[in-house]
């Protein structure tokens, strides 16, 4: 990685053709393996509601990572509280929705500081523990999860007929 430090930045209304450069990368990649769980991704009137709805949203978050101005990391998260429900307590959270790292500076360690990055959020507003769902056939990203302290605690299983 270059001697700059990793800068981050919250994404306003104008963020949306970047955003969708992440996403693109992203959804792509689980359309290709698993197209029966999930569309190719498409700049379309579905992912710009999509994207609005998650600015106006108090509890969700979109954050760059930037060095010299130009984004190369991304993570979205929830930052909130879950409901209580007949099987859980009502408690806070966080949850990581999605986080990319542009092709060129994978495997540098951005995905490690955009993981401190949602650490830190949510510690500062008192949330003990983050989650996150990783398929099984994205071995990297399973990989980085676990280096930096995710560990599976549920699986989905699927029968093909």
């Amino acid at each position: 990685m270059q001697e700059n430090e990793l800068q981050f930045r919250p994404a306003g209304r104008d963020d949306a053709d970047i955003t969708f450069k992440f996403f693109e990368q992203i959804q792509k990649l689980h359309a290709d393996a698993e197209p029966e769980f999930f569309r190719q991704p498409v700049k379309d009137v579905l992912f710009r509601e999509y994207f609005a709805n998650v600015l106006k949203a108090p509890d969700q978050h979109i954050a760059f990572g930037c060095l010299d101005d130009i984004e190369i990391g991304y993570v979205q998260y929830f930052l909130g509280t879950s409901p209580k429900t007949i099987y859980q307590p009502e408690r806070r959270i966080a949850h990581i929705n999605l986080l990319a790292v542009t092709h060129e500076y994978q495997g540098q360690g951005i995905a490690t500081k955009l993981l401190d990055y949602v650490k830190e959020q949510a510690t500062c507003q008192g949330v003990g523990s983050i989650g996150l769902e990783s398929w099984a056939f994205n071995i990297s990203a399973r990989a980085c999860f676990e280096k930096a302290g995710f560990r599976a605690t549920r699986g989905s299983m699927w029968l093909k007929l």
